[in-house]
């Protein structure tokens, strides 16, 4: 029987309560604190951030995890590879163009938010495809991504500089709470019909491919176009309870339209789809409606509350402590923010979870959560860094992509798969409803282009897993190599001490 502590109202308390107290006791030491409504209202939005994230997790693991895992069995079944190519790339468009943390982005950049949207949909539809072709056709994984990411580089060459962090950025927003569990189980299922001995690599990687996708498309159309982009934000305070209960009511509103939008294409195809072939039991169809219905429910309360009490709450204390003299702060406060604000990523859990069972348990989740937030705290603490050193967008994604695929030749390739996908389900809505926010009100702050040096955080977090992961990969095959050479040393001293008697 399930206990309190195993269930996920205690999972979602545990991460989200360590960041929210971090931002509370940061805002102790500001010269101008939040107070008053709007630390009401950041009250109010945490416990909606929790109720909202149990449920969600609740309903991802028997709605969209299923569905993604028929629909996956069903191409796969047809052997009909332009089908499966056609359904990827419309698949891959529709979880996309209504993705809740791409509409965060968008929102964040004034009118183009539309333009935005569509090429960042349409990148990861195509390489969607991409990725299921290669499951098909058992391409290698490594060389792939190698090729992929040195078209995506040559390309950049011809961008202006000032589009590249908001460019790389997109790869990270574009893979969260609706895309993350429908691909990864995609994957999983198509990879696990079509076999072979590479199967468990061929699980991951789905993610790492289709977030390459948005980044290559952004970089044509800056290329090409070359977008006005606004990228102010505007911090606005509550004064009263009637304030309060208006901007909770407008939010709440808003979101449960945009994340009914979000899972109707593929509610509306699953159940299309089940009445003409799948013919799901009837059982296993009302456990799926019902983990649709939690899903839909979690994720608004999540959305709602996490714009209410993140989004402004992370402009304010980034521009707050730019404003200081102990502006230098902001570097270990982003390290610790990172640290803990990956806990509190609805998708890290469905990441983790597959990680564990494909690996037969030999990736634990545990180990995985570690790995992530120290990653995420690099990641964060140097994009300050990048703010108060006006160093270059170049100089991060040019070492770390560098470094990344440079490990890549010396890991287990399942260790490179689940990497990259970590860089893409690692930068979610906590990262762009707080984190970017963060970095904005920095840039203010400092009085540097928000353009060059505040977008970029996004790509940043994406990019430090593929380092951090990889390298636990590294330091497992290590021990499990001298594991074998102890193993087989003590193997040979135990033959060579047998004593033989002749009669």
């Amino acid at each position: 029987m399930k206990t309190f502590k195993d269930s996920a109202l205690f999972s979602a308390i545990t991460a989200v309560l360590p960041i929210s107290i971090l931002i509370l006791i940061v805002n102790a030491f500001l010269p101008e604190k939040i107070g008053g409504y709007d630390i009401v209202c950041f009250i109010i939005g945490n416990v909606l951030l929790i109720g909202g994230m149990a449920l969600y997790n609740t309903g991802i693991d028997i709605s969209l995890s299923p569905i993604g895992e028929q629909f996956g069995e069903y191409l796969t079944k047809k052997k009909n590879v332009p089908l499966i190519l056609i359904a990827g790339l419309i698949l891959g468009f529709i979880i996309t163009i209504a993705e809740p943390d791409l509409s965060v982005l968008g929102e964040q950049l004034g009118d183009i938010k539309i333009l935005i949207i569509v090429t960042i949909a349409v990148g990861v539809g195509l390489f969607l495809a991409i990725a299921l072709l290669r499951i098909l056709l058992k391409w290698n994984f490594v060389l792939l991504i190698m090729i992929l990411y040195a078209a995506v580089f040559i390309l950049a060459l011809f961008v202006e500089n000032k589009y590249i962090p908001l460019c790389f950025d997109s790869g990270g927003v574009t893979t969260g709470a609706i895309t993350v569990p429908f691909i990864l189980a995609f994957g999983a299922s198509v990879a696990g019909m079509v076999g072979g001995k590479n199967r468990d690599e061929n699980s991951f990687g789905m993610i790492a491919t289709c977030s390459i996708g948005p980044i290559f498309m952004m970089l044509l159309l800056c290329m090409i176009f070359k977008p006005e982009v606004d990228t102010a934000i505007e911090y606005t305070t509550v004064s009263s309870a009637a304030e309060l209960a208006s901007s909770f009511f407008r939010n709440l509103l808003k979101f449960l339209k945009e994340v009914a939008i979000a899972l109707a294409p593929i509610a509306v195809a699953f159940y299309v789809f089940n009445f003409i072939s799948f013919k799901t039991p009837k059982i296993k169809l009302t456990r799926i409606s019902l983990g649709l219905l939690y899903t839909y429910i979690g994720l608004t309360l999540f959305l709602t509350g996490v714009n209410a009490a993140y989004m402004g709450t992370g402009y304010y204390i980034g521009k707050s402590l730019a404003a200081t003299e102990y502006a230098w702060v902001l570097i270990p406060v982003g390290a610790l923010v990172g640290l803990l604000i990956v806990l509190a990523e609805p998708a890290i859990g469905v990441l983790v979870k597959q990680v564990e069972a494909i690996s037969a348990g030999t990736i634990k989740k545990r180990t995985m959560r570690i790995a992530l937030c120290i990653s995420m705290a690099f990641a964060v603490g140097f994009s300050m860094m990048r703010i108060i050193f006006d160093i270059s967008i170049w100089f991060v994604i040019g070492i770390g992509y560098i470094i990344a695929l440079g490990i890549s030749f010396f890991v287990p390739k399942v260790y490179t798969s689940i990497a990259f996908d970590s860089g893409g389900v690692a930068s979610g809505p906590m990262t762009a409803t707080f984190l970017l926010p963060l970095a904005i009100g920095a840039a203010e702050g400092f009085g540097v282009s928000v353009l060059d040096f505040a977008y970029g955080l996004v790509a940043t977090v994406a990019l430090m897993p593929l380092i951090t992961i990889q390298l636990l990969g590294l330091t497992a095959q290590i021990v499990e190599k001298r594991s074998r050479r102890k193993n087989a040393q003590l193997e040979k001293i135990a033959s060579e001490d047998i004593i033989e008697f002749n009669e």
